[in-house]
């Protein structure tokens, strides 16, 4: 029996308004984003409000929908499992750890109906869509509709929220699951399975109305604005597109140009506005989200509590023991040996996104084993404050879509609209390139950008480079494994993935250049290491060979207990998870 049953018994106690009372909603938004208590919300019992009384006042119905919000932030959603779990494993990200019927059965595609990670996000998400729903529901009848003031517009632009924040839920629903149960209807306890398209035109469709009433731009990126609703769109479109809406998994649904019409547009429009823009150092987008700060680049992000959410710099990031000034972590989630080495030596992105070293207790770093690279854009030693000691609920926001996203995804619609390599897609990722070399030598930027991309001359190769290009901008950003679906190439990517670590271990091409170890030292700082190369062609120049140094065995130590754990479905790599079962 699906769990539906169970989450239904919860959602009949979220039917707050029915029952005259909205204290849970209430509750949870006193530790909501971006917004403190009115005066009179404060002094009036959240137990005598009625539905009429929370959504003919904005102020009311404003902290309603932060409890909706804050929401997304608990740990079986984005505050950890829905965003990791389930997104992991890929070419780009693997999960850390021996095989159980936890978290690491779900990334290595052999989870059954009975996980209990799968069962707690499945219930987490459609308690959270009722709550979407149970807000749509108030709006829908408030006396504000018909007001001639600046009401009505709040609480439409609310209303745009919430059904953006609904249709990011199907949206993830669907991805990992194809087809489920859809549930529009605050009480409605339906349980059977809705097409996946079906799903996808309806959430795109209420995109769509969402933009029209949605605020140009919002106070904090983790407040939904018309262009955040627009490249969200843009990324359901494509997916609706994609590979996922068929059986076989090997052919495209026939209306896929529409979708790809769709996200262009909108990807356009985002670029036009000018809200947004790339970050001149790829590096500092991270240290700014690692550091509280807001930064240009980001679209959306998911809003964290310090001491009670988000877990970026523990579950994911650098290794750090315990005693470590910058506190422990655990590391969870690693990167296969051959992503590193696919990196250009000279783009920036490779050793921002990644580390092959991590802190011990005494608060050095050490070069680690192959089987060992993390995750490097979210380090724990960037945050600002610093955290120490065990806590893991750093409360740093989860970037959900940046701006180099939509130039990308705009890049791609362009391609696939045109079936060639066109000026307007080249200079979209053009842009997003540029950065990644940036500081290199001239002699490099003309091979790595100028070349690289006037050499690009047809359909096929402009898609292979979009897709390279969108491996190295997003590691770790829960986005490449539904990349690799949509585009129907899980199966494949996987088994390369496989095969080149294996190439590693025999040196085969183009692996021929990667050292048997790494030679390196704890610099004058008594923290960092210096490493002379890690690639046998770019070597450190500021590497004292004069130094007593320390040796990590590198590319024969890869395992292949590593490598068979990048996926361990014994015959077809299954495209969706198992609905969970009692």
């Amino acid at each position: 029996m699906m769990i539906l049953r169970q989450f239904n018994t919860e959602n009949r106690r979220l039917r707050i308004w029915k029952n005259r009372c909205v204290a849970a909603f209430v509750a949870t938004s006193l530790l909501c984003i971006n917004s403190g208590c009115k005066e009179e919300f404060e002094s009036t019992s959240p137990s005598t409000l009625s539905q009429t009384e929370v959504f003919d006042a904005t102020p009311l119905a404003l902290q309603a929908l932060n409890g909706v919000y804050v929401r997304l932030s608990s740990g079986n959603l984005y505050g950890k499992k829905l965003s990791y779990y389930l997104s992991l494993n890929s070419d780009t990200e693997c999960i850390s750890g021996d095989t159980d019927n936890g978290r690491r059965a779900i990334a290595r595609y052999v989870a059954t109906p009975y996980n209990t990670e799968l069962k707690s996000v499945w219930e987490s998400i459609y308690i959270a869509i009722r709550e979407a729903n149970n807000f749509i529901e108030g709006v829908n009848g408030s006396k504000l509709l018909t007001s001639a003031n600046d009401d009505r517009a709040t609480i439409l632009g609310y209303k745009g929220e919430a059904l953006t924040i609904r249709a990011l839920l199907y949206y993830e629903l669907v991805r990992s699951w194809g087809d489920v149960p859809f549930i529009l209807d605050a009480n409605s306890d339906y349980t059977s399975k809705t097409n996946r398209k079906e799903i996808l035109d309806h959430i795109l469709n209420d995109i769509t109305e969402a933009i029209e009433w949605l605020p140009a731009t919002s106070t904090t990126p983790s407040r939904i604005s018309k262009d955040a609703a627009r490249s969200l769109g843009a990324r359901i479109a494509l997916y609706r597109a994609g590979f996922h809406m068929t059986d076989d998994h090997k052919s495209a649904p026939s209306d896929r140009n529409d979708y790809i019409e769709k996200a262009k547009n909108w990807c356009k429009e985002v670029i036009d506005n000018g809200h947004y823009s790339l970050e001149s150092d790829y590096e500092q987008i991270f240290r700014k989200i690692m550091s509280y700060q807001n930064s240009d680049e980001i679209i959306f992000e998911i809003a964290m509590s310090k001491g009670n959410s988000g877990e970026l710099g523990y579950f994911v990031g650098k290794k750090h023991a315990e005693g470590s000034p910058y506190g422990s972590s655990e590391c969870g989630v690693l990167v296969p040996t051959s992503h590193y080495h696919k990196y250009n030596h000279f783009d920036v992105r490779r050793d921002v996104s990644l580390s092959v070293t991590q802190y011990d207790g005494s608060g050095k770093e050490k070069v680690v084993s192959p089987n060992n690279i993390s995750i490097g854009k979210f380090r724990r030693e960037w945050l600002n404050p610093v955290i120490t000691g065990k806590q893991k609920y750093s409360g740093v926001d989860l970037p959900v879509i940046r701006y180099a996203d939509v130039l990308l995804m705009y890049a791609e619609s362009v391609t696939e609209l045109e079936r060639t390599a066109t000026s307007e897609a080249k200079e979209a990722l053009k842009e997003v390139r540029k950065r990644a070399f940036a500081g290199a030598p001239d002699s490099v930027l003309t091979v790595a950008l100028d070349k690289y991309i006037a050499n690009i001359r047809s359909y096929e190769e402009m898609t292979n480079v979009i897709r390279d290009e969108r491996a190295f901008e997003f590691t770790a950003e829960m986005i490449r494994k539904f990349d690799l679906k949509r585009w129907g190439v899980l199966q494949q990517t996987l088994d390369s993935c496989k095969s080149d670590l294996r190439k590693i271990l025999v040196s085969e091409a183009p692996f021929n250049d990667i050292p048997d170890k790494l030679v390196w030292y704890v610099d004058d700082d008594n923290e960092h290491v210096k490493i002379a190369t890690t690639d046998n062609y770019r070597f450190d120049p500021t590497f004292d060979f004069t130094r007593t140094v320390k040796t990590t065995k590198w590319k024969t130590a890869i395992t292949e207990d590593f490598i068979n754990r990048i996926c361990e479905a014994i015959e077809e790599t299954p495209y969706d998870l198992p609905v969970p079962e009692e």
